[in-house]
Protein backbone atom coordinates (compact mmCIF):
# COMPACT_ATOMS: atom_id res chain seq x y z
CA UNK A 1 0.00 0.00 0.00
CA UNK A 2 1.44 3.00 -1.11
CA UNK A 3 1.34 6.49 1.22
CA UNK A 4 2.36 9.66 0.75
CA UNK A 5 3.19 9.80 4.26
CA UNK A 6 6.56 9.52 5.71
CA UNK A 7 7.19 6.40 6.80
CA UNK A 8 10.05 5.29 9.21
CA UNK A 9 11.85 2.20 11.16
CA UNK A 10 12.56 2.24 14.17
CA UNK A 11 14.19 -0.75 15.99
CA UNK A 12 14.30 -1.44 19.77
CA UNK A 13 11.19 1.03 20.05
CA UNK A 14 9.34 -0.05 22.58
CA UNK A 15 10.80 1.39 25.36
CA UNK A 16 13.80 3.35 26.42
CA UNK A 17 15.30 5.86 23.56
CA UNK A 18 13.45 3.80 21.34
CA UNK A 19 9.97 4.51 22.66
CA UNK A 20 11.42 8.49 22.69
CA UNK A 21 12.14 8.47 18.64
CA UNK A 22 9.11 6.80 17.85
CA UNK A 23 7.22 9.11 20.02
CA UNK A 24 9.07 12.31 18.13
CA UNK A 25 8.48 10.69 14.81
CA UNK A 26 4.60 10.22 15.08
CA UNK A 27 4.20 13.70 16.61
CA UNK A 28 6.51 14.98 13.02
CA UNK A 29 2.79 13.13 11.61
CA UNK A 30 5.29 9.72 10.31
CA UNK A 31 4.11 6.64 10.28
CA UNK A 32 6.53 4.46 12.40
CA UNK A 33 7.05 0.55 12.58
CA UNK A 34 8.39 -0.76 15.75
CA UNK A 35 10.87 -3.58 15.83
CA UNK A 36 11.17 -5.16 18.62
CA UNK A 37 11.11 -8.46 20.42
CA UNK A 38 8.80 -7.41 23.65
CA UNK A 39 6.10 -8.61 21.61
CA UNK A 40 2.79 -7.13 24.62
CA UNK A 41 5.01 -4.32 25.15
CA UNK A 42 5.72 -3.55 21.25
CA UNK A 43 1.67 -4.27 20.68
CA UNK A 44 0.51 -2.44 23.11
CA UNK A 45 2.70 0.68 22.37
CA UNK A 46 2.26 0.76 19.17
CA UNK A 47 -2.04 0.75 19.25
CA UNK A 48 -1.47 3.35 21.80
CA UNK A 49 0.79 5.38 20.10
CA UNK A 50 -1.03 5.58 16.42
CA UNK A 51 -4.57 6.67 18.75
CA UNK A 52 -2.66 9.41 20.56
CA UNK A 53 -1.17 10.82 17.30
CA UNK A 54 -3.71 9.70 14.34
CA UNK A 55 -1.17 7.79 12.40
CA UNK A 56 -0.02 4.62 11.21
CA UNK A 57 2.06 2.70 14.35
CA UNK A 58 2.84 -0.78 13.74
CA UNK A 59 4.42 -3.33 15.19
CA UNK A 60 6.79 -6.09 14.17
CA UNK A 61 8.63 -8.41 16.11
CA UNK A 62 12.14 -8.83 15.19
CA UNK A 63 15.67 -10.17 16.64
CA UNK A 64 18.22 -8.17 15.53
CA UNK A 65 20.64 -10.98 15.67
CA UNK A 66 18.78 -12.76 13.06
CA UNK A 67 19.18 -11.24 9.24
CA UNK A 68 16.13 -12.70 8.39
CA UNK A 69 14.21 -10.87 10.73
CA UNK A 70 16.28 -7.86 9.77
CA UNK A 71 15.10 -8.01 6.40
CA UNK A 72 11.89 -9.20 6.87
CA UNK A 73 10.91 -6.05 9.22
CA UNK A 74 12.34 -3.88 5.90
CA UNK A 75 10.29 -5.91 3.50
CA UNK A 76 7.17 -5.50 6.16
CA UNK A 77 7.64 -1.65 5.93
CA UNK A 78 7.59 -1.33 2.34
CA UNK A 79 5.30 -4.12 1.90
CA UNK A 80 2.72 -1.66 3.80
CA UNK A 81 4.11 1.57 2.93
CA UNK A 82 5.28 1.58 -0.50
CA UNK A 83 8.64 3.29 0.64
CA UNK A 84 11.13 3.55 3.68
CA UNK A 85 11.96 7.77 4.30
CA UNK A 86 13.66 6.94 7.78
CA UNK A 87 15.16 4.72 9.87
CA UNK A 88 16.64 4.61 13.89
CA UNK A 89 18.77 2.02 14.28
CA UNK A 90 18.43 1.68 18.33
CA UNK A 91 18.60 -1.65 19.43
CA UNK A 92 20.86 -3.01 21.73
CA UNK A 93 22.21 -4.30 25.25
CA UNK A 94 25.26 -3.64 27.47
CA UNK A 95 27.44 -5.23 29.60
CA UNK A 96 27.86 -5.18 33.24
CA UNK A 97 31.21 -2.62 34.47
CA UNK A 98 34.74 -3.97 35.41
CA UNK A 99 38.13 -3.12 36.02
CA UNK A 100 39.32 -5.88 34.08
CA UNK A 101 38.24 -8.30 31.29
CA UNK A 102 39.51 -11.47 32.94
CA UNK A 103 35.46 -12.64 33.27
CA UNK A 104 34.84 -12.49 30.23
CA UNK A 105 34.06 -15.10 27.39
CA UNK A 106 34.71 -15.17 23.63
CA UNK A 107 30.60 -16.34 23.80
CA UNK A 108 30.30 -13.45 26.29
CA UNK A 109 31.75 -11.08 23.43
CA UNK A 110 29.89 -12.29 20.60
CA UNK A 111 26.49 -11.73 21.88
CA UNK A 112 27.03 -8.18 22.26
CA UNK A 113 28.91 -8.07 19.12
CA UNK A 114 25.88 -9.99 16.91
CA UNK A 115 23.28 -7.00 18.68
CA UNK A 116 24.96 -3.88 18.72
CA UNK A 117 27.32 -4.64 15.83
CA UNK A 118 26.31 -6.56 13.68
CA UNK A 119 22.65 -5.81 14.05
CA UNK A 120 23.54 -2.43 13.35
CA UNK A 121 25.17 -2.92 9.95
CA UNK A 122 22.55 -5.36 8.67
CA UNK A 123 19.84 -2.97 9.36
CA UNK A 124 21.83 -0.11 7.58
CA UNK A 125 22.76 -2.35 5.10
CA UNK A 126 19.05 -4.24 3.89
CA UNK A 127 17.52 -0.37 4.97
CA UNK A 128 20.00 1.51 2.02
CA UNK A 129 19.26 -1.34 -0.18
CA UNK A 130 15.13 -0.70 0.52
CA UNK A 131 15.71 3.25 -0.41
CA UNK A 132 17.97 3.07 -3.21
CA UNK A 133 14.89 1.96 -4.62
CA UNK A 134 12.72 4.68 -4.17
CA UNK A 135 12.35 7.52 -6.54
CA UNK A 136 14.16 10.89 -5.12
CA UNK A 137 11.70 13.04 -3.00
CA UNK A 138 11.04 16.74 -1.09
CA UNK A 139 13.13 16.12 2.25
CA UNK A 140 10.31 17.64 5.08
CA UNK A 141 11.87 21.43 6.91
CA UNK A 142 15.00 21.30 4.03
CA UNK A 143 15.87 25.00 2.96
CA UNK A 144 14.71 26.17 -0.21
CA UNK A 145 16.85 28.87 -0.63
CA UNK A 146 19.08 27.13 -3.27
CA UNK A 147 16.19 24.49 -4.65
CA UNK A 148 14.33 22.10 -2.85
CA UNK A 149 16.59 19.27 -1.42
CA UNK A 150 15.79 15.55 -2.65
CA UNK A 151 16.49 12.43 -1.18
CA UNK A 152 16.18 8.91 -0.69
CA UNK A 153 15.72 8.63 3.14
CA UNK A 154 18.23 8.61 5.92
CA UNK A 155 19.68 6.33 8.78
CA UNK A 156 20.43 7.25 12.21
CA UNK A 157 22.35 4.30 14.38
CA UNK A 158 22.70 4.92 18.30
CA UNK A 159 26.33 4.42 18.88
CA UNK A 160 27.30 5.99 22.49
CA UNK A 161 29.99 7.97 24.44
CA UNK A 162 31.79 4.73 24.99
CA UNK A 163 32.12 4.67 20.83
CA UNK A 164 34.90 7.89 22.18
CA UNK A 165 36.12 6.33 25.56
CA UNK A 166 36.70 3.66 27.62
CA UNK A 167 35.25 3.19 30.80
CA UNK A 168 35.63 -0.42 31.68
CA UNK A 169 33.08 -2.77 29.06
CA UNK A 170 35.13 -4.25 26.52
CA UNK A 171 32.58 -5.82 24.19
CA UNK A 172 30.18 -2.65 24.12
CA UNK A 173 32.74 -0.57 24.06
CA UNK A 174 34.76 -2.79 20.77
CA UNK A 175 30.82 -2.83 19.15
CA UNK A 176 30.06 0.99 19.93
CA UNK A 177 33.34 2.09 18.12
CA UNK A 178 32.88 -0.47 15.52
CA UNK A 179 28.69 1.29 15.06
CA UNK A 180 30.74 4.72 14.21
CA UNK A 181 32.70 3.28 11.48
CA UNK A 182 29.79 1.27 10.14
CA UNK A 183 27.87 4.69 9.99
CA UNK A 184 30.79 6.73 8.55
CA UNK A 185 31.24 3.47 5.67
CA UNK A 186 27.38 3.72 5.20
CA UNK A 187 27.62 7.46 4.13
CA UNK A 188 30.33 7.20 1.77
CA UNK A 189 29.05 4.24 0.03
CA UNK A 190 24.79 5.45 0.07
CA UNK A 191 25.58 9.40 -0.26
CA UNK A 192 25.58 9.32 -3.92
CA UNK A 193 22.19 7.93 -4.08
CA UNK A 194 20.99 10.52 -1.55
CA UNK A 195 20.88 8.40 1.22
CA UNK A 196 22.52 9.88 4.35
CA UNK A 197 23.76 7.74 7.59
CA UNK A 198 24.59 9.47 11.05
CA UNK A 199 24.76 8.20 14.28
CA UNK A 200 24.48 10.04 17.80
CA UNK A 201 26.57 8.88 20.83
CA UNK A 202 23.99 9.42 24.14
CA UNK A 203 26.36 9.78 27.43
CA UNK A 204 24.56 8.56 30.39
CA UNK A 205 20.69 8.64 30.08
CA UNK A 206 17.65 7.73 31.79
CA UNK A 207 16.15 4.87 30.59
CA UNK A 208 15.08 1.24 32.60
CA UNK A 209 18.31 0.08 31.51
CA UNK A 210 20.42 2.49 33.18
CA UNK A 211 18.23 2.05 36.25
CA UNK A 212 18.96 -1.48 35.78
CA UNK A 213 22.09 -1.13 35.49
CA UNK A 214 22.89 1.24 38.95
CA UNK A 215 20.84 -0.68 41.02
CA UNK A 216 23.38 -3.31 40.23
CA UNK A 217 26.31 -1.42 41.68
CA UNK A 218 24.67 0.90 44.09
CA UNK A 219 26.52 -1.47 47.29
CA UNK A 220 30.15 -1.78 45.26
CA UNK A 221 32.34 0.20 47.01
CA UNK A 222 34.67 -0.05 43.40
CA UNK A 223 31.95 1.46 41.30
CA UNK A 224 29.33 3.39 43.02
CA UNK A 225 31.52 6.40 43.43
CA UNK A 226 32.03 6.11 39.67
CA UNK A 227 28.95 5.43 38.54
CA UNK A 228 27.28 8.18 40.26
CA UNK A 229 30.13 10.79 39.17
CA UNK A 230 29.59 10.26 35.61
CA UNK A 231 26.26 12.64 35.75
CA UNK A 232 28.25 15.18 38.37
CA UNK A 233 31.36 15.17 35.76
CA UNK A 234 28.56 16.39 33.23
CA UNK A 235 28.96 20.09 32.92
CA UNK A 236 25.29 20.41 32.73
CA UNK A 237 25.30 18.13 36.09
CA UNK A 238 22.67 15.48 35.46
CA UNK A 239 22.07 12.95 32.94
CA UNK A 240 19.73 13.12 29.79
CA UNK A 241 16.35 11.95 29.02
CA UNK A 242 14.91 9.84 26.23
CA UNK A 243 13.09 12.61 24.63
CA UNK A 244 16.73 14.70 24.12
CA UNK A 245 17.86 12.11 23.03
CA UNK A 246 15.15 11.56 20.16
CA UNK A 247 15.21 15.29 19.70
CA UNK A 248 18.56 14.89 17.93
CA UNK A 249 17.62 11.72 16.21
CA UNK A 250 14.77 13.84 14.96
CA UNK A 251 16.60 16.13 13.53
CA UNK A 252 19.00 14.26 11.83
CA UNK A 253 15.90 11.85 10.27
CA UNK A 254 14.44 15.43 8.60
CA UNK A 255 15.61 17.65 6.25
CA UNK A 256 16.71 20.35 8.34
CA UNK A 257 19.76 18.30 8.56
CA UNK A 258 20.20 17.32 4.71
CA UNK A 259 23.76 18.30 4.39
CA UNK A 260 24.88 16.22 7.62
CA UNK A 261 26.21 12.59 6.56
CA UNK A 262 29.14 10.50 8.12
CA UNK A 263 29.10 12.67 11.28
CA UNK A 264 28.78 11.38 15.22
CA UNK A 265 26.85 13.65 17.06
CA UNK A 266 27.59 13.52 20.96
CA UNK A 267 24.60 14.05 23.28
CA UNK A 268 26.43 13.98 26.08
CA UNK A 269 25.50 17.57 27.78
CA UNK A 270 29.59 17.88 27.42
CA UNK A 271 30.66 14.71 29.10
CA UNK A 272 33.38 13.40 27.21
CA UNK A 273 35.16 17.05 26.63
CA UNK A 274 35.88 17.18 30.40
CA UNK A 275 36.30 13.19 31.01
CA UNK A 276 38.69 13.20 33.04
CA UNK A 277 38.33 16.40 35.09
Amino acid sequence: MATDKECAIVTGGARGIGLAIVRRLALRGINVLIADIRDELGRETARTLAEEFKVEVVYHHADMTKEDDIKGMVDAAIQRWGRLDWAANNAGTGELLEDHEDHMTGADFDRLYELDQRGVWLCQKYEAAAMRKQPLRIAHGSSAAFGAVEQRGAIVNIASICGHVAIGMPSYTAAKHAVIGITKTGGLFYGKFGIRCNSISPGTVHTPEFFSWSKTFENDPRFAEQASGWSNRCPLHRPSSCEEQANVVSFLLSGESSFINCADIKVDGGLTAVADK
